[in-house]
């Protein structure tokens, strides 16, 4: 998890020396602290909003990075970094692209670790790229879609069987499930 400086919650935290200067805060991402100045999308409401994201994103990549063998991600639209570097963080090799150049050049400045550059969505190359990565998209989603139908029709064969099984030979279920019950209970009762 990458957490924000906790002290930024409160509004008298995110004062500075200078009544001039912009106040800061820090970022914890993995091994490191990135100083930041905070900007107009830096309030807390921002903040905690940036958060709860990340820590979304941070859990989902977890989960389905070695199910999809994930490897890359890209950031259209990434603003000044955060998510970008979420996925970074999961271990993802990521780049990240945003229409504005001040975006752009403050993402670099606070995760200079990480590949940021300006595109418009709308230009060939990136439309290209978009196409992969849609397509990319949907070959994972049509593979857990597979494994989830098949491991529905994996479990409705198990019921089917133990139905059967249980309805041909029910005095055999009755003292498998007498035996199960005994050795639970003896379990139970050792603790």
């Amino acid at each position: 998890m990458t957490p924000l400086d906790a002290s930024v919650s409160s509004p008298s935290s995110l004062s500075s020396s200078s009544p001039s200067a912009a106040p800061n805060y820090n970022w914890w991402g993995g091994d490191h602290t990135v100083s930041l100045t905070l900007t107009a999308f830096d309030k807390k409401p921002y903040l905690e909003l940036i958060r709860a994201r990340g820590d979304t994103i941070r859990h989902v990549v977890d989960e389905l990075k070695p199910a999809l063998s994930l490897a890359n991600a890209l950031d259209t639209g990434c603003g000044v970094g955060f998510f970008t570097e979420a996925l970074h963080e999961c271990g993802l090799y990521v780049r990240g692209f945003d229409g504005r150049l001040e975006n752009v050049i403050e993402a670099r400045r606070r995760f200079p670790r990480i590949p940021f550059g300006q595109g418009n969505l709308e230009d060939p190359d990136i439309a290209r790229l978009r196409a992969r990565v849609a397509e990319t998209l949907a070959t994972a989603k049509r593979s857990v879609s597979d494994g989830a139908e098949q491991v529905k029709r994996h479990a409705k064969e198990v019921a089917r069987v133990s139905d059967t099984y249980v309805r041909n030979q029910p005095w055999q279920a009755a003292g498998i499930a007498a035996a199960v019950g005994v050795l639970i209970g003896v379990l139970v009762a050792r603790r």
